[in-house]
């Protein structure tokens, strides 16, 4: 709540630079001057001496120091070595198999001939029909009639829309 209350505030990110100048050697004492009365005044804190706390606090967190952390380190890891080699290519392949095997479980059979979907059955990249019959003709003519007539509507309704 309290750095929403900052941003509200449009203090926010001129602490930001003031916290960055401190990580580059400048006094702590001079950052928390100047960021402890941007606290009171915004609200976060009631007064100076509330707001001292709270720039120690985020003076310790910048540089990565805190009482409660400097009392506990972290452990260390615990290192050991494999019991035997491991095949990285078949842990990565089970994975991927289990996960393509969940998606085929919730889409279920997905079946698409795109071939079949689109316009009359044919192949989609097929070429002109070679026939010169007055039949094919005649539907060449018909089919690019439709044609013209869908960008027709197609345009009238763009036009209603806009």
């Amino acid at each position: 709540a309290g750095v929403a209350t900052l941003d509200e505030a449009g203090v926010g990110e001129y602490i930001e630079e003031l916290l960055a100048d401190a990580s580059s050697g400048e006094a702590d004492e001079d950052v928390a001057g100047a960021v402890g009365p941007l606290l009171v005044d915004v609200g976060v804190a009631a007064d100076e001496a509330a707001a001292e706390p709270l720039c120690a606090a985020l003076l310790a967190a910048l540089s990565g120091t805190s009482e409660a952390a400097a009392a506990a380190p972290a452990p260390a890891p615990e290192l050991r070595t494999l019991g035997a080699a491991v095949n990285m290519l078949a842990l990565v392949t089970a994975d991927e198999e289990q996960a393509v095997a969940e998606v085929a479980k919730d889409m279920g059979p997905v079946r698409v001939n795109i071939n079949n979907n689109i316009s009359h059955g044919g192949p989609v990249n097929s070429l002109i029909e070679e026939d010169e019959s007055e039949e094919a003709v005649a539907r060449r003519f018909k089919q690019a009639r439709r044609a013209e007539k869908q960008l027709k509507r197609a345009a009238r309704r763009e036009k209603a829309v806009n």
